[in-house]
C-alpha cells in the first residue's frame, strides 16, 4: 500500500502485508528519486514496477502524473 493520510498528513510511505502472517511492515525505499506524497490515488504493481496514478498532494494540488518505481 502506498501513500494516503496519517494524522492529517499526506504520506509517501510504502507498506506491505504478509498474507501468511497477516502482519504489515513498512518498506525501506532505496535510491535518490523520492515519490510524491499522494492521497486519493490508485497504485498498481505490474511486472515488478509500481505505478501510482494521479491523486492529491498538499503542495502541488491535484496531480496529473503517473509515478513509476521498481519494486522488484
Amino acid at each position: 500500500m502506498f501513500g494516503g493520510m496519517v494524522k492529517n498528513t499526506v504520506t509517501d510511505e510504502l507498506w506491505q502485508l504478509r498474507l501468511d502472517t497477516n502482519v504489515w511492515s513498512k518498506v525501506s525505499v532505496l535510491g535518490t528519486t523520492k515519490a510524491l506524497p499522494a492521497v486519493g490515488h490508485t497504485a498498481q504493481i505490474v511486472d515488478g514496477f509500481m505505478f501510482v496514478f494521479f491523486g492529491y498532494n498538499p503542495i502541488y494540488g491535484f496531480l496529473n502524473t503517473v509515478q513509476c518505481f521498481s519494486v522488484g
